[in-house]
């Protein structure tokens, strides 16, 4: 049985319990996103659309929900990679490897993973997983938050 749930929305295809393809929410004109660029998606008038997602208010890291599974231009869908305990490549900031072990959070450049807890006013940190090897990640999807202040 897979950890994760199977999404609700009939705008959603199940890959695999722990790849979802949001078949409703695409990439904005400042794409292409990358391949393990962490995002939330938000609401526009144009419709849903992916965004980077940041530790920052202003980079939606309360609305986060994975990591890009894929490359994506402007107006593509894209697979997400969301299910707690999938494995993930991430984009850790700075081109740095991650270090085994130990907790990988948000960092304040959107679209990228760190593993200095975020800290500050007007700064979510936000756990979303643990370093397995130099370049992996567990996704952990059970959001804990500590507001910066």
């Amino acid at each position: 049985m897979p950890i994760a749930p199977l999404p609700a929305s009939t705008q959603s295809v199940h890959l695999n319990g722990v790849d979802i393809l949001l078949t409703d929410v695409v990439v904005p004109d400042d794409g292409p996103y990358s391949v393990g660029w962490a995002v939330a998606v938000i609401s526009t008038d144009e419709g849903l659309r992916f965004a980077k997602c940041g530790a920052e208010v202003g980079d939606y890291p309360f609305q986060f929900v994975g990591f890009l599974g894929q490359t994506a231009d402007p107006g593509a869908q894209a697979k997400v990679i969301t299910g707690r305990g999938s494995k993930v490549t991430p984009t850790v900031e700075g081109g740095d490897d991650l270090v085994p072990n130990t907790s990988v959070y948000l960092s304040a450049t959107p679209g990228e993973v760190t593993q200095t807890a975020p800290a500050g006013v007007g700064v979510a940190n936000l756990r979303v997983g643990q370093a397995i090897s130099t370049t992996v990640m567990l996704l952990t999807t059970d959001a804990l938050y500590q507001f910066g202040g």
